[in-house]
């Protein structure tokens, strides 16, 4: 990775994989890495974050992180999924 948005692309991929696929994604950019619960809410709090995702997949981790008492990382444009269906 040489630019900023080879970087930005690769991370969307892997947000847009599995646990495991931003897992692997992580692991080429550190040797350490968090533990797998620290590992897990960063990976949703970025989904949240990324406004190059699918706002569907945005939302669902908002509301993965507020069930489980954690914080988004959106700047208020994510809705939840009540909020979308109106």
């Amino acid at each position: 990775m040489t630019r900023i948005s080879d970087y930005c692309r690769e991370r969307d991929a892997a947000l847009m994989g599995d646990l495991a696929t931003f897992t692997a994604w992580a692991k080429t950019l550190t040797h350490t890495l968090p533990s797998p619960e620290a590992l897990e809410i960063s990976y949703y709090r970025l989904r949240t974050a990324c406004p190059g995702l699918p706002m569907s997949l945005r939302s669902s981790a908002k509301e993965w992180l507020l069930a489980r008492g954690y914080k988004a990382w959106d700047d208020g444009d994510v809705p939840i999924e009540d909020e979308i269906k109106g």
